[in-house]
């Protein structure tokens, strides 16, 4: 019995309010509805010529709004986001059905924006365990964390989330514009 309440009640109600609605105001309501309808059915039922060079027309402006349409939107996308300066170190990266790959996260000298490479101490250079240096081959800039190259990722994803989430991306897109 409390199914059929459930179910039938909200049913019910709808068509005695539908019907009270209809009673009560002078429009004839599913008139005025199958009227619209059957009036914007009869356009696809109007014959018409269309000269030739209207139909070229059509196929040369078609192609050329779609792309003009794909670009707008494309480039307002958080996929093109793919690169920011975090802890004074270049970062790039690559998504993968929509999350950051890992393993095409790159760390880039700000100087001359050659690859930076790891180098890690040992626990004895530091209280807190491993630290990274990240050290540029080509001009020599280098930059020393606290901590390992794992956690360091980890902390840029952060990042890279916290400015897409707050919309702090988009002003660096238009800044690399």
């Amino acid at each position: 019995m409390k199914r059929f309440k459930k179910i039938w009640l909200p049913i019910i109600v709808s068509v005695i309010s539908g019907i009270l609605i209809n009673w009560l105001t002078p429009v004839n309501i599913p008139g005025a509805i199958w009227k619209a309808i059957t009036w914007f059915m009869h356009f696809f039922s109007i014959k018409m010529s269309f000269p030739v060079w209207g139909i070229i027309l059509l196929m040369l402006t078609i192609p050329f709004l779609i792309g003009l349409f794909i670009l707008l939107f494309r480039n307002n996308s958080v996929e093109n986001y793919l690169s920011d300066t975090f802890f004074e170190v270049l970062w790039d990266w690559r998504y993968i059905g929509g999350k950051i790959y890992d393993e095409k996260m790159i760390a880039r000298c700000p100087h001359c924006k050659t690859i930076l490479k790891p180098v890690q101490e040992g626990e004895t250079s530091y209280p807190f365990g491993y630290i990274t240096n990240l050290e540029c081959t080509h001009c020599g800039f280098h930059k020393k964390f606290t901590f390992d190259s794992h956690e360091l990722r980890d902390r840029v994803k952060k990042e890279i989330d916290r400015k897409i989430i707050t919309g702090e991306y988009k002003k660096n897109a238009q800044q690399a514009d």
